[in-house]
């Protein structure tokens, strides 16, 4: 298989782990990234995909280990994703101050980081810290207002503030990103 061939088939093959992965196939995304890999072994990105596909089918220690691997002169953006994706796996495993620090560190690269910015609001919100946690929701809808998972984290943290029509404007944006996805 030429160079070009084996980039292209890797390239497939990531497209079709991002499909498993969305349809709760985590083991099927996990034999073709591995495969992918196999083909592309230098495609960093792919490291990063093989340690959510391992999160997603429950193997968490294979995923820490696949995120080691990510080196230490990937992108910004990449290095940022992988330690969000340590937070979550620490915060899982019940290690809430490794999982704050992850994301923190994950922040200190990328400040725009959506996915840190709303764990990190969802660490805040189990802490019973629910204006911290609103604040760090709204910074990840700076990032992206089109996150749906933030919407909702917002809505809960409103109700929990007493600020009922910011919760019930957050659900209603929640429920419309929602309705677009389904019908996308």
């Amino acid at each position: 298989m030429s160079q070009s061939d084996a980039a292209t088939e890797a390239a497939a093959l990531n497209a079709r782990a991002a499909a498993y992965l969305a349809t709760g196939r985590g083991e099927d995304a996990v034999l073709a990234l591995e495969k992918a890999l196999s083909l592309e072994p230098l495609w960093i990105q792919l490291e990063f995909n093989l340690a959510a596909a391992l999160r997603a089918s429950g193997r968490p220690e294979r995923a820490q280990a696949v995120l080691a691997r990510i080196p230490s002169d990937a992108s910004l953006s990449l290095r940022a994703d992988a330690l969000a994706l340590k937070g979550l796996l620490a915060y899982e495993a019940g290690r809430q101050e490794d999982a704050e620090a992850a994301y923190l560190q994950a922040l200190s690269l990328v400040p725009a980081h959506r996915e840190a910015w709303n764990n990190l609001g969802v660490l805040r919100f189990v802490a019973a810290s629910y204006a911290e946690a609103r604040d760090c929701f709204q910074k990840a809808l700076e990032a992206d207002p089109d996150y749906p998972d933030a919407w909702y984290n917002l809505a809960d943290a409103c109700r929990e503030l007493g600020d009922l029509p910011a919760a019930a404007e957050a659900d209603r944006r929640y429920a419309k990103l929602v309705k677009r996805h389904k019908a996308s």
